[in-house]
């Protein structure tokens, strides 16, 4: 069944986004993001000044447990949650099959 995961941040003001301060690096985890076996889909925005939301839609369940397992060796990503946890940011992720 597709799934679909929604990352929502949440960062204070005046903080940067990590999109902003390493964009280069962003670059880098939203090719991998797409390139990921079962990736069907994925939206990035920023719903207030201080939160920023991201949905990807997977082809299963499955795959998106196995993007979460591989996603905490990803170097890059490992860069934006240093930068996340040194800039106070805080990301919560909701997994729905839809």
């Amino acid at each position: 069944m597709p799934t679909k995961l929604t990352i929502t941040t949440v960062k204070p003001e005046g903080t940067l986004w990590f999109n902003q301060a390493e964009p280069a690096k962003t670059n880098e985890i939203r090719t991998w993001i797409k390139s990921f076996p079962g990736y069907v889909s994925g939206e990035s925005k920023l719903v207030n000044p201080t939160t920023w939301r991201n949905v990807i839609i997977f082809e299963s369940r499955e795959r998106c447990n196995r993007f979460l397992i591989d996603r905490a060796s990803h170097g890059p990503h490992m860069s934006r949650v240093e930068f996340q946890r040194d800039n106070n940011q805080v990301s919560t992720t909701e997994i729905t099959e839809i």
